[in-house]
């Protein structure tokens, strides 16, 4: 490891400071079965380090309402060793030996949610201008094809020569809150290895804006695209980089002279991991199919059925659950979106389970192969069968069915609430039935 990154199962010996402790203290950073840590010796005789690092984890008795004393733990730390700097972001305390041993020294473990690894020390990436992230299979939804070859073309004869073009990123805003843009592009290296080149193409969300801001205001629109895509797949997607930018924090050469903005590499396990073997994918809908306009619909869905969206989508990254919770999760997340449907409409809200179904059905009756109204009656029923326990036992195969088809409608009306064409949705019945 010699670039300023942190690998997975190793660690890094250097030293931390923060806005309390302003001088350098020795400290480990290190990413351990899935958690960024910064490891800390201190001196447990000192009252104000262990008030510090051990916070509420124990209960002072000279101090039981934690009123007279600092126990707070500032939220943003910097590290640095022989490698460079970085700044940690969204730090908690998570244990240790906080006790202190033979020796009278202690050790905390505190949590970070986001290492960035910047190029200037002391920066503050509490906020940022801006986030970019690389997405499963967004390269495929965006359906831009960046990299093409003479071989995609028919060839008048035999030719000893084959010519690969590589076209500029193209990106396009889809919406103005942060900015929020799409790319898709390619990167090469020649060589990518002995005797090989490699070109991998890429999808990228991004987020910019002038005034720094929130880690999450950032993030939220990142994971709404992420989430989209998700559905258009019904597959588990993951996020395979994220860089950050501030604009205290510049591309600079060894003069110190500023040539350009930075993106630093970031490590998290805030966000779902990707996974190299899901790499065969197939969509209900694509970009072309909604345009930036389907993006902002998607935008003001994904707020106002927020509950009901994600109730549907827990199961694409939850599969292993059990069967009675798949379906009862279905059945929360309908729920919700034909209560929402009613009250967009101005529709007389009841408590009964069927005429909301029934709200989502009469948007989509005309899609589906199946009878609306007929669904809407069997899903409530293997609901409350699930539901309660004073009712029959529902049979896995009445599950089973009744899951497809929740999913089936719920894909659908979503599809069609995009501005998806009836042609595009009806074209895509044979993914909707592997839903």
């Amino acid at each position: 490891m010699s670039a300023n990154e942190l690998v997975p199962g190793q660690c890094r010996i250097g030293f931390a400071w923060d806005r309390k402790v302003t001088d350098p203290y020795p400290a480990m950073l290190r990413d351990q079965e899935g958690q960024i840590e910064l490891v800390v010796p201190y001196d447990a005789s000192v009252a104000t380090l262990q008030r510090r690092y051990v916070g509420d984890m124990v209960k002072w008795g000279d101090d039981p309402d934690m009123t007279r004393h600092d126990y707070e733990l500032p939220r943003e730390f910097w590290f640095y060793d022989t490698h460079g700097f970085v700044c940690l972001e969204g730090v908690r305390r998570a244990g240790g030996n906080i006790i202190g041993g033979p020796t009278g020294l202690a050790q905390v473990v505190l949590r970070v949610a986001y290492a960035v690894f910047t190029g200037e020390p002391g920066v503050h990436y509490s906020k940022v201008n801006g986030i970019m992230t690389q997405v499963d299979g967004l390269d495929q939804w965006l359906s831009v094809r960046t990299v093409t070859s003479s071989l995609d073309r028919p060839r008048s004869g035999p030719s000893g020569e084959v010519t690969v073009t590589i076209k500029e990123p193209s990106s396009v805003r889809v919406d103005h809150r942060l900015n929020l843009s799409l790319t898709s592009g390619a990167r090469w290296q020649m060589p990518g290895g002995v005797g090989r080149t490699t070109i991998e193409d890429y999808g990228l969300i991004q987020t910019v804006v002038m005034r720094p801001r929130p880690w999450e205001d950032h993030l939220d629109r990142h994971r709404a695209v992420h989430q989209l895509v998700e559905i258009a797949a019904w597959r588990a997607l993951g996020f395979i980089s994220i860089h950050a930018r501030h604009t205290d924090d510049p591309e600079r050469v060894l003069s110190g002279d500023v040539i350009g903005e930075r993106w630093a590499p970031v490590t998290t396990y805030q966000l779902p991991a990707s996974d190299p073997r899901e790499n065969s994918l197939w969509f209900l809908f694509t970009y072309s199919d909604i345009g930036p306009a389907g993006i902002r619909r998607w935008l003001r869905l994904r707020e106002q059925f927020e509950h009901g969206i994600n109730a549907m989508a827990f199961s694409i990254r939850h599969h292993g659950t059990s069967l009675e919770g798949l379906v009862s999760d279905a059945g929360i997340g309908l729920e919700e979106i034909g209560h929402r449907i009613q009250l967009e409409r101005g529709s007389p809200l009841g408590r009964a389970h069927h005429t909301k179904l029934a709200a989502i059905g009469a948007e989509v009756a005309d899609l589906l192969h199946f009878n609306a109204t007929t669904w809407a009656t069997d899903s409530t029923r293997v609901y409350n069968d699930v539901k309660h326990a004073d009712r029959p036992t529902a049979s896995s195969q009445d599950m089973l069915r009744s899951l497809k088809e929740n999913r089936i409608v719920f894909r659908t009306w979503l599809a069609r609430r995009l501005g998806v064409s009836d042609e595009v949705i009806r074209k895509g019945d044979w993914l909707l039935q592997r839903s």
